[in-house]
């Protein structure tokens, strides 16, 4: 338990950071590697990296639910695992929509089309979707506190403009292979500043600027939820204005997604939006009806994910 939370949320920026890990742990660095291998041939971690902002590439995002069942599910399925711009699908349990998934282009227009064209391939109508653009990401950050069986990150607020990656002097395939995955070696930057001509210390810091400027996010171990004993998530939606997201990114560190989000076909009344996390479902309705009532918001549901579609973990997010 200390090795995987210090590995969520104790990540260090320098050139050795498993080895001040486990100095910190007050445990052999060998030690630290052996049990990290297993958590990670386990499943128990995803991957030791980071995330990439989806902003930082010029891109917009989606979240677009689905009436769709039987054979029609299956082949939406498989359209939607081929599509490496999705990177949430699930059944969750909506009246009426019971798929929900994420997809990002570089446009509005390029959205719709991309989305339009799949349902009508399916020979869904436009009652049969709903497609809810983010218009501001306020929070985003998924960490496991798995002593309290919660998920859990300090209270923070994005800002609306992210920076382009192409405002830094960085590889972007370096950063991509980084976010998949920084090596379990004493220095595990050594190998990529051979390979891309930079010292070590530069590697680090430039990982830590785009940390500072948001570009990457969730730097460290991302666990797998049921593997860590975190079985339940909540979409939690909410009838409010974009202060509602704002109060809850600010006050509740159990939010993991927080997105206000607009329609652009049919009608919606939950704009505002967030993620919970935890060990049973109780959690998540305490932390539910505690946000709807500090935020002022006139109403909420929880869609509780059934079946996870696309399991994978995401590195532009």
């Amino acid at each position: 338990t200390d090795v995987i939370m210090a590995l969520e949320y104790d990540f260090p920026f320098t050139e050795t950071p498993y080895i001040d890990i486990a100095s910190k742990l007050g445990i052999p660095f060998t030690t630290l590697i052996d049990v990290s291998k297993k958590l990670l041939k386990a499943g128990v971690i995803k991957r030791i990296g980071f995330n990439v902002n989806y902003k930082a590439f010029n891109k917009i995002a989606a979240l677009v639910a689905v009436r769709a069942h039987g054979e029609t599910l299956n082949k939406l399925k498989f359209i939607l695992n081929s599509d490496k711009e999705v990177t949430h699908n699930y059944v969750r349990n909506h009246p009426y929509y019971n798929v929900w998934f994420v997809t990002k282009r570089k446009s509005v227009e390029e959205l719709l089309n991309s989305i339009v064209n799949i349902m009508k391939g399916l020979g869904l109508t436009n009652d049969d979707y709903l497609i809810l653009l983010g218009k501001r990401t306020y929070k985003l950050s998924v960490k496991f506190d798995i002593k309290n069986g919660i998920s859990w990150s300090q209270p923070d607020l994005l800002p609306e403009k992210i920076p382009s990656i192409e405002e830094f002097n960085v590889n972007k395939d370096m950063i991509k292979e980084l976010a998949r995955g920084i090596p379990l070696e004493e220095r595990p930057y050594k190998n990529f500043a051979t390979e891309y001509g930079l010292k070590e210390d530069e590697i680090v810091s430039t990982l830590h600027e785009l940390y500072l400027k948001r570009v990457i996010r969730n730097v460290g171990a991302t666990l797998e939820g049921p593997r860590a004993g975190i079985h339940y998530d909540g979409m939690v939606v909410l009838k409010g204005d974009e202060k509602v997201c704002e109060k809850i990114a600010l006050n509740i560190p159990e939010a993991t997604h927080v997105v206000y989000r607009v329609p652009l076909n049919g009608e919606w009344e939950y704009p505002a939006y967030f993620m919970t996390h935890a060990r049973t479902k109780e959690q998540i309705e305490r932390i539910a009806k505690y946000a709807n009532d500090i935020t002022g918001a006139s109403g909420y549901m929880i869609l509780y994910s059934l079946e996870n579609l696309k399991p994978s973990y995401h590195v532009i997010e």
